[in-house]
Order: C-alpha cells, then structure tokens, then sequence
C-alpha cells in the first residue's frame, strides 16, 4: 500500500532506524556483503533503507514548501519485515549499546577505539612478519594463525560504526 509521508513521517523515521540497525547488526556480525551471492542478498534491503531515506527527505523539504504542494509518498509494505527480522536476531551486544544513553556511548566508543588500536598494531606486526618472511602480503588464507583477532577486529570496527551512528541520530534528535 502507498503511504503518505505527511501522516507517517514518524513511521518513516521509524522503519528508516529499524532498517539501519538491522545492517549494522548484519556488519557487525558478517561484515560488509563481499560475494555476488551476499549482495544479491542484501541488496533489497538497501534499496528499501535507499527508498525509505530518500522519502523520508522528500518529506522533509515538502514541509518547508507551501501547503499546495504534492506529499511525497512512499511504498510501506515492508516496514513490519524489518521489525520482525530484527526482532528475532541474536545481538545482544548490537542490541545493548542501542539502549545506552549518550554518555555511556561515549565512553563505550573510546574504549572499543582502544582495542581496535591494540588489535590493528597486533594485526600490522603480524602482516609484517609475515611479509619479511614469506615476501608477499598476507592473504586470507594465510590468517589461520591470527584468524580470532581478524575477526574480532572486524566487529570492533562493526560496533564504532553503530556507536558512531547512534551518537549521530541522538545529535540529530536533540536539535530538532
């Protein structure tokens, strides 16, 4: 069914957040889609967060536009999709850090940076080692040794960017 945005401006912004903390719950826990088969995959979920975020601007510039002008509309048969799918995820830790406040966002996002720095030094003087040694760069078959901290790398860098994006939308709703 297509939705008016002028009625369902909160709604947008609502399935906008659910559809975001759904990829970024996914990027924590995958990483980025890398294979045909993965973006294939995920792909209609970004055209939706893509569609959802475009009418959620539209929205917004019509309501600086007169009253005469035409309401932006949107496709609305998904919004219930993402609750669904996020709701039956298993991030604790994606789903704990969306309910801290500010502050402790904060001091979350420093310490994460923290080991992050830690697991990159970790990481750089094992590339190389390896590099002196076996005189080309690592590749991902060759991590086996140091494979748990790659992967904990990678959802440290998954948490920043979540924290990153909540800090961001909790600027953005406190200067509305």
């Amino acid at each position: 069914a297509v939705v008016s945005t002028q009625s369902t401006g909160t709604q947008l912004m609502e399935e906008k957040l659910c559809i975001q903390k759904l990829l970024l719950h996914f990027e924590e826990s995958h990483g980025r889609p890398k294979t045909k088969d993965q973006k294939d995959t995920m792909r209609p979920i970004y055209d939706r967060y893509r569609k959802v975020k475009l009418a959620l601007n539209k929205a917004k510039n019509s309501t600086n536009e007169g009253p005469g002008d035409k309401t932006p509309t949107a496709n609305n048969h998904l919004g219930d999709t993402w609750n669904v799918t996020l709701g039956n995820t298993s991030a604790a830790s994606g789903m704990e850090l969306m309910n801290l406040g500010p502050e402790q966002l904060a001091i979350r996002l420093v310490e994460l940076q923290e080991t992050k720095k830690s697991l990159r030094k970790v990481l750089r003087d094992y590339e190389k080692a390896f590099a002196s040694s076996h005189g080309r760069k690592v590749l991902k078959e060759d991590r086996g040794p140091r494979e748990g901290d790659y992967n904990e790398y990678k959802k440290v860098k998954a948490k920043i960017r979540l924290i990153e994006a909540l800090l961001k939308k909790n600027d953005g709703s406190q200067t509305i």
